[in-house]
């Protein structure tokens, strides 16, 4: 065991792909219906919380009930589509949006529907998805509106399902924020959203919620305290670098998290790399799109270099490729999310076709059979997750006990805290005010590792559900970030959940490689 570790576990991978809900992912994970061996579930996942089949929402169209389906082939914009891009139009995913899908309201709030949190038995929850979505859409696409209710089944995802099977699924992980991407993924690393530092007229600091401000106003955040300087700080006389952030095409952590975006700046940089060498080659990373901000001061070596040259961090985080036109080779998108694989485009062209997931599946077989090959396998956790459901039906409602808000961020070794302010966005006002104390929906998430048993649920012990501040905390309790006396990075992952709870003492499971 190296030091520093509680238990087997010395290594923790993440993988976090992008805008799934967990019923799209694994909601049909098992049914009579299917080929073995998910025709029948195994008994650790036989109560997993997912689809019936007669689920629904109101048909804003028709006015009947639209009922949830298997994703099938489809034509949007003229571009034939495969049933895994289902949806293949972009959900609705700012803030508001996600209020109207999650509450059942009529339109989109022009205010904050969570400030009386829990809230009233009024809602029809769940139930707006098929509304927001027409709203998104438009009328020229309304019969693509059952797009928003379809799921995949093992057969459109064989990794996924293969990878759920053999080890663990969470039916009852949300993500933090019931927002979109990038405070999501803020929480997975500072267990907080990105705070802007308001420099104008003497105005009050703001946090931020959906994704637009942490790209344009990225000089302003402030460096918020992280699991990566936290392990710097703990392990301050590691001789190889405690953590890395791999990526494909850009990294979305460079623009929420400031101490990464400047570890990857430097000359010196160590910590910030690609994944491997499919989209840069031997190129310095230097995306097309100014907005990205993202070229590397120094190339380390990639995920796949330090997997077989065995320095593979105490931690990684890894992200998917997200567009097709941001590297110098134009791959396809492997992250999952609905919509066109172009970069900031919500036109979908036969250049910029929808994104599959079956390349994400291709990308999650790589990095399991790469590790179940290595040496690091019988020491490693591997954690997959989605950083938001994205906009799609799920058909379990938001937690409606209240969770701690973040409160304030404490500095790893002391320090000023950084108050954790309420958010003030000007394009979705229905974000204005937002106390960080409501989880956002289900996302699928499967726990990988020998010393996880085969084919279980994985369920908190407690009444908090796990959320992306679980990440942190798992992290924390594994790799022993407490050992100089903090004990959290804010009032959030202080309380979330755990995996450790769950990890066993021997490493027994080993079902080989995965398909593809």
């Amino acid at each position: 065991m190296s030091r520093g570790t509680t238990g087997p576990i010395e290594n923790i991978i993440v993988v976090m792909l992008e805008n799934r809900s967990y019923d799209n992912v694994l909601g049909w994970l098992y049914n009579k219906s299917i080929q073995p061996p998910y025709d029948q579930a195994p008994p650790g996942q036989a109560d997993l919380v997912g689809l019936t089949g007669n689920e629904s929402n109101p048909d804003p169209a028709h006015g009947n009930a639209i009922r949830v389906a298997p994703a099938t082939a489809t034509t949007i914009n003229g571009v034939a589509t495969p049933a895994t891009a289902a949806p293949g139009n972009d959900p609705g995913e700012i803030f508001g949006d996600m209020a109207q899908q999650f509450l059942g309201l009529g339109a989109v709030p022009e205010t904050n529907p969570y400030a009386d949190w829990p809230a009233s038995e009024a809602f029809s929850y769940m139930q707006g998805f098929t509304a927001n979505y027409a709203k998104v859409l438009g009328s020229s696409t309304s019969s693509f509106i059952p797009d928003i209710m379809t799921y995949l089944t093992p057969a459109d995802l064989p990794v996924t399902a293969f990878l759920a099977n053999k080890f663990a699924v969470c039916d009852q992980w949300h993500a933090s924020v019931p927002t979109q991407t990038f405070t999501n993924r803020a929480f997975s690393q500072t267990a907080a959203p990105g705070v802007i530092k308001h420099l104008i007229d003497g105005k009050p600091d703001f946090s931020l919620i959906d994704d637009c401000v942490y790209v344009t106003e990225a000089d302003l955040l402030y460096d918020m305290p992280s699991v990566f300087e936290m392990l710097d700080t703990v392990y301050p006389e590691a001789t190889t670098p405690n953590w890395k952030v791999y990526f494909h095409d850009y990294s979305i952590s460079m623009m929420t998290v400031p101490f990464v975006r400047d570890k990857a700046r430097s000359s010196s940089n160590e910590n910030v790399a690609t994944y491997d060498k499919s989209d840069w080659g031997d190129k310095t990373p230097d995306p097309h799109d100014p907005v990205l901000r993202h070229k590397l001061g120094a190339v380390p070596p990639t995920f796949k270099e330090d997997i077989a040259r065995g320095t593979l961090p105490k931690f990684s985080f890894i992200e998917p490729r997200y567009s097709n036109n941001s590297a110098c080779h134009h791959n396809p998108p492997n992250s999952n999310h609905p919509g066109s694989s172009k970069f900031g485009s919500q036109t979908i062209s036969s250049s910029h076709p929808p994104i599959d997931t079956a390349n994400g599946e291709v990308f999650l077989a790589d990095i399991y059979n790469t590790l179940v090959k290595s040496a690091y396998w019988d020491k490693t956790l591997l954690i997959i997750t989605y950083d938001e459901p994205g906009g799609i039906y799920d058909s379990v409602p938001l937690p409606r006990q209240p969770v701690p808000a973040p409160g304030q961020s404490t500095p790893p070794g002391g320090g000023s805290p950084v108050i954790i302010p309420p958010p003030k966005e000007k394009s979705d006002p229905a974000a204005d005010g937002f106390g960080f104390n409501v989880l956002g929906g289900r996302v699928p998430t499967i726990v990988v590792s020998p010393y996880i048993a085969a084919g279980s649920t994985i369920r908190p012990p407690g009444g908090q559900p796990f959320d992306h501040t679980s990440i942190v905390r798992t992290v924390w309790d594994c790799l022993d970030l407490g050992r100089n006396g903090q004990t959290s990075l804010t009032n959030r992952d202080a309380t979330a959940p755990s995996l450790m709870l769950f990890v066993g003492s021997t490493a027994s499971n080993n079902p080989g490689n995965a398909p593809g």
